[in-house]
């Protein structure tokens, strides 16, 4: 799996493109796209922050 492009628009909504290995066939990939809005992220980021002090 690998990251492909990462793109943040005007809203500050982060859409990630990642590419990763089919699990069907040897030979082929799959591009997925996760788009997460600010408020998203934000919960991420506070969830992270909280499990490194723990």
């Amino acid at each position: 799996m690998q990251i492909d492009d990462v793109q943040i628009d005007e809203n500050g909504d982060v859409a990630v493109s990642i590419i990763a290995d089919d699990i069907y066939s040897k030979n082929s990939t799959q591009r997925y796209q996760i788009t997460l809005t600010e408020a998203e992220i934000s919960i991420l980021s506070r969830g992270a922050e909280q499990r490194r002090r723990a």
